[in-house]
């Protein structure tokens, strides 16, 4: 039942049962090897089903059948009972004392039962999905080679050359897709839907290393040659997960498409509304003294860009991003390419990347 503010309150309840698994309620003098909701008014008893008990201030008790049956029985007269199929209602109410049982259907009744309380994802972690997660399972330390969409279990430090497609990842359902952009040979396509961009720059048409979803802690059990790959030796790293999340690195030129609508599906009577992460790039100087390492990154949600910043550079540090999200957006795209020519140690990371979750005031019931 819902208070006056339109929510359900305390005294709704919604079950799904068995009553081979059930024992007698010890609150009603109506013994029963069944499972049994009993109320000032009434005992409904569940004959293997799901229903919905409701008791207003009054003591009026409404049960309402989803799928199977219950037994419906006024409190001390144990020969004034029905029993209520699918889709079927009943109310017991306590008229000065005096008892009624009234029978009727589902358009009877304008209650609202909560059968399922969803839980409410703060979050998505896209660094979980990156990595095969469905954005809750924390998971880590595995990326995507951008020129197959094919899983890197661990960072590959090799160059991956594009062909100008946009390729599907086939083993997640949240990530449309990814890509390796070179705005030289014309517009390039950012989704699976055609959205297409025709402002990049002309670049190598390669990429460096993987799309990767690094720990914000690195294991002890890393070799020493996995040591020596760039995306465990960015200085400053801290600098750019603020929240201890991790790291998701953009070796320039790479593309990656996330799905909001399956994001959506995934995560009933909620939605992405806003992306927030932070951006730079690794301070390579300490390795590479001469390298003059410039980057551009990028966001677009449904192929329109919300969020640019060009000629990145080690000096700029860490910078927040936020990008609002529709109710009706299906896809969010991340990118980032060499700036000015530039093809040197550009070690892009994106930290803490996470997409805000909003209530869309329609749970699954």
């Amino acid at each position: 039942m819902k208070d006056e503010a339109g929510r359900p309150n305390a005294d709704s309840l919604a079950t799904r049962h068995s009553p081979l698994a059930t024992n007698a309620s010890t609150l009603s003098p109506l013994h029963s090897p069944l499972f049994s909701v009993r109320t000032p008014t009434a005992v409904v008893t569940d004959l293997g089903t799901e229903f919905g008990v409701a008791v207003d201030k009054s003591g009026d008790t409404t049960s309402h059948v989803y799928c199977g049956s219950v037994r419906v029985q006024m409190i001390g007269r144990c020969n004034e009972e029905t029993v209520l199929n699918e889709n079927e209602s009943a109310i017991v109410q306590n008229d000065a004392d005096s008892l009624r049982l009234i029978v009727g259907d589902g358009t009877a009744v304008p209650l609202e039962f909560v059968r399922r309380i969803p839980a409410k994802p703060a979050f998505i972690d896209l660094l979980d999905v990156v990595a095969g997660g469905n954005g809750w399972s924390r998971r880590r330390e595995k990326g995507i080679d951008a020129s197959t969409g094919e899983v890197d279990f661990k960072f590959a430090e090799k160059r991956r050359h594009g062909d100008g497609r946009y390729v599907d990842v086939v083993w997640s359902k949240l990530i449309d897709g990814v890509f390796i952009p070179d705005g030289g040979a014309g517009p390039v396509q950012l989704d699976s839907a055609g959205h297409s961009f025709g402002g990049f720059p002309v670049t190598s048409n390669l990429t460096y290393g993987s799309l990767f979803a690094r720990a914000a802690e690195i294991a002890p059990d890393k070799t020493e040659d996995e040591m020596k790959h760039w995306v465990y030796r960015i200085g400053r790293c801290r600098e750019f997960m603020p929240q201890d999340r991790g790291l998701l690195t953009f070796c320039p030129n790479v593309g990656i498409t996330f799905d909001l609508e399956a994001l959506r599906a995934h995560n009933p009577g909620f939605r992405p509304s806003r992306l927030l992460a932070t951006i730079g790039m690794g301070d390579v100087r300490p390795y590479y003294p001469e390298a003059g390492n410039l980057a551009d990154f990028w966001v677009f949600v449904d192929g329109r860009l919300t969020w640019k910043q060009l000629k990145l550079s080690p000096n700029d540090g860490a910078i927040s991003v936020e990008t609002e999200i529709g109710p009706d957006d299906r896809f969010l795209t991340l990118v980032s390419t060499n700036a000015e020519g530039s093809r040197s140690c550009d070690w892009v990371v994106v930290g803490d990347p996470v997409l805000q979750m909003s209530s869309t005031g329609t749970h699954d019931k």
